[in-house]
């Protein structure tokens, strides 16, 4: 038996298209055909509305990394985020602010497609960044490698369970730019290998 099959039962398989699957690979095909896309990733303080980044990774088209920072928030991360991140309120006692690092964010994301393992998190925890700064929003198209995923293979996943199943090697999880460059090669396996019939 298969991690896909363990994971999922059979009425999720029934539920699932193939269709969709079909769809999901083709969105992935003519997105990595692309060079005007990123991927994103955050880790924050919590996972409330008034979530913050404690740190920023993206990653370009090609997998070179354009942003690695950590930012010092307003408030601490919460305990549980920092059972996940391991990133602590020492660490990031000398970090820049978001308002000190949004020019860098803005020249690497302004008009680019950004993909984001759960992208609606993402973007609210940005927007709200932006909104406690007094900084205009981000003009970007998001794109959510979550649910492009659940499209594809027809369940949603955390990007480490996804990992395991699509066998892509995880060098450090829960650190932005490795999830970034994890998510990337999500992208490149979707966009070559068909969906499970």
């Amino acid at each position: 038996m298969t991690a896909y099959t363990s994971l999922v039962g059979k009425s999720m398989r029934k539920r699932w298209r193939s269709s969709d699957g079909k769809k999901a690979q083709i969105w992935a095909q003519h997105l990595v055909q692309r060079k005007d896309w990123l991927v994103l990733d955050l880790e924050t303080t919590g996972l409330d509305l008034q979530a913050e980044p404690v740190e920023i990774g993206i990653v370009d088209h090609s997998g070179e990394v354009i942003v690695n920072v950590l930012v010092r928030s307003i408030r601490p991360p919460d305990r549980s985020a920092m059972r996940v991140h391991h990133i602590d309120p020492t660490a990031l006692e000398t970090a820049p602010r978001f308002v000190e690092v949004f020019p860098n964010l803005r020249r690497a994301l302004t008009h680019k497609i950004v993909v984001a393992y759960n992208a609606q998190f993402d973007r609210r925890v940005l927007e709200y960044s932006c909104y406690l700064s007094n900084l205009s929003a981000l003009e970007s198209r998001w794109e959510c490698a979550m649910t492009r995923y659940e499209e594809w293979r027809g369940f949603r996943a955390s990007l480490l369970t996804v990992s395991h199943i699509e066998e892509l090697e995880v060098f450090s999880h829960h650190r932005a730019v490795t999830d970034a460059l994890l998510v990337r090669r999500l992208l490149l396996k979707m966009a070559s290998t068909p969906p499970m019939s």
